[in-house]
């Protein structure tokens, strides 16, 4: 299953790369997502190991990520470790002509558990309303902030 989703945030690009590249940021504008802890060092970088505890669809999912690609200011990706359900999440970032930027947001998911792949069509629209959210909670956080 795959999802995608474009957003522009009036703020520089360093300033919303900085700030959405940094897990522990994730609970702040995901709201799914329960709390977020380093294992391996606290440098955002290729390699980096985090544990996020997230919460869809009632249940209280544990995951492990690492980083696989970070190109400063420019994109990341993260890919989940040990799960039922492989996540690969890419974020780009450019910079917009009015001085804001744009977003291009990636999701794969690859589910192992026979249930979910059934009603990924319901999943999928759950998780694209959960961007939507995330992305409009982002712009309120990020709007204008020095």
């Amino acid at each position: 299953m795959t999802v995608s989703y474009e957003v522009d945030i009036e703020n520089s690009l360093e300033k919303v790369f900085t700030y959405i590249s940094s897990p522990l940021n994730d609970h702040q504008w995901k709201k799914r997502v329960i709390s977020t802890a380093y294992v391996n060092g606290d440098d955002i970088k290729k390699g980096l190991v985090f544990e996020q505890k997230i919460k869809f669809l009632f249940a209280k999912i544990h995951f492990y990520f690492f980083v696989a690609d970070y190109k400063k200011n420019e994109s990341f990706t993260i890919v989940s470790i040990d799960s039922s359900c492989q996540i690969t999440q890419k974020i780009s970032v450019k910079s917009n002509l009015d001085g804001g930027c744009h977003l291009d947001i990636f999701i794969n998911e690859t589910v192992n558990n026979i249930f979910l792949k059934w009603s990924s069509t319901i999943i999928r629209k759950l998780l694209l309303k959960a961007i939507q959210q995330d992305c409009d909670n982002l712009k309120a956080i990020l709007y204008n902030k020095s």
